[in-house]
């Protein structure tokens, strides 16, 4: 497994994004701050220190991402039993995801005082482990899996235009002011739905996942994030797809970690 993470400022005053890449824990984040100068910058390097800090005090060699546990330790520090949006339980590796995140959502919250209030970060995140992977993330960050030449959206943000696209109402989005178009509907922030979404599946050589701010989605389609990763190394193509991003014009910063299999 390789992996290499790019982050840029952009044309904006200062970087909100962060990201971590932790190979030995199978682990890779990014993550988007918000809430103005030095809150946003704040709020993401929290979350994804908390989130790597959590998984290697935490890291079991015996972990199965396949398998549902209806007791153990991350289920007793857990308040109340966790379920998905279909009510199922959440495996095991997705219940420590699940803590992780929480944990997250707790350190923004209790740094989220006086000028700092404001600030919140979204999270895409890659956990990798014994064949198999676990995508979880919260807001509009994104995660994207190349296979056999092709690429695929593998998150659905959770944003107000994600919402209005998937209740067929594409055609409201002219009408809504630039700022209500990038408005999100989950985030880890005081007084947010942190909750994320969750998928698991096998993991095949050669697959490649991309995660990225919106930095990078916002300007650059799958197809010409395909064409700047799929025939380059893990450093050359988060290198590409940076500068292509901002080649394209994009006003936010630039983020994105490539995982090759």
């Amino acid at each position: 497994m390789q992996a290499s993470g790019v982050t840029h400022i952009g044309r904006r005053p200062n970087n909100e994004d962060s990201y971590r890449i932790e190979p030995e824990l199978g682990l890779f984040l990014v993550a988007d701050g918000m809430g103005g100068y030095e809150g946003g910058e704040i709020a993401s390097r929290l979350v994804v220190d908390t989130l790597a800090e959590f998984f290697a005090r935490q890291s079991d060699p015996d972990l199965d991402l396949g398998t549902h546990a209806a007791t153990g330790s991350i289920r007793a520090d857990l308040p109340g039993v966790l379920q998905d949006a279909e009510g199922a339980d959440l495996s095991l590796a997705e219940q420590r995801m699940a803590l992780a995140i929480r944990m997250a959502h707790r350190e923004v919250q209790q740094e989220a005082q006086g000028r700092l209030r404001e600030m919140g970060s979204t999270l895409a995140a890659l956990h990798v482990h014994d064949g198999k992977v676990l995508i979880a993330h919260v807001g509009d960050s994104r995660v994207y899996r190349i296979r056999n030449g092709h690429i695929e959206q593998m998150t659905r943000d959770h944003s107000l235009t994600a919402d209005l696209e998937a209740a067929g109402c594409e055609n409201m989005l002219a009408h809504l002011p630039p700022h209500y178009r990038h408005m999100v509907t989950r985030c880890i922030a005081a007084n947010a739905n942190a909750q994320p979404d969750f998928r698991v599946m096998d993991s095949l050589p050669g697959d490649t996942y991309v995660l990225c701010s919106d930095g990078v989605h916002d300007v650059l389609g799958r197809d010409a994030i395909l064409d700047a990763v799929h025939d380059a190394g893990c450093d050359e193509a988060s290198e590409r797809v940076v500068a292509r991003a901002f080649a394209e014009g994009t006003q936010d910063n630039i983020t994105v970690v490539v995982v090759r299999f």
